[in-house]
């Protein structure tokens, strides 16, 4: 089975036959969400179960879902609702003037490396 980033659809690991994964995606998604071919929820990160299974907190929903937008699909809407109703925001909304700071610099990271 083929792994892909739900951010941005990017094909991260060909031919995944199970094990651990560490990983990021070049959209910057630093813990990426895994989906397979079909779009369909794999693997996520630690630090996402933890906070879908115990409410631990995390700040922004970039880590996972990076920072482009070219690629959208009903799996990331309704994953970006879910990191949402967890509490999670945008850095473009936060109010720490150091996240929107880094997140121009990332969007234009990745759009510009596309």
């Amino acid at each position: 089975m083929n792994l892909h980033c739900l951010g941005c659809g990017e094909l991260l690991v060909p031919n995944y036959k199970g094990g651990m994964l560490a990983i990021s995606c070049s959209c910057g998604a630093e813990s990426p969400i895994l989906v397979d071919e079909n779009g369909k929820f794999q693997s996520c990160s630690l630090s996402l179960a933890r906070a879908l299974t115990e409410g631990s907190s995390i700040a922004h929903y970039e880590i996972y879902l990076g920072y482009r937008f070219t690629h959208t699909d009903i799996e990331k809407s309704q994953w970006t609702l879910r990191l949402r109703d967890l509490g999670m925001t945008s850095q473009q909304d936060c109010d720490e003037e150091q996240c929107l700071r880094e997140y121009e610099r990332k969007v234009t990271h990745a759009v510009y490396n596309n």
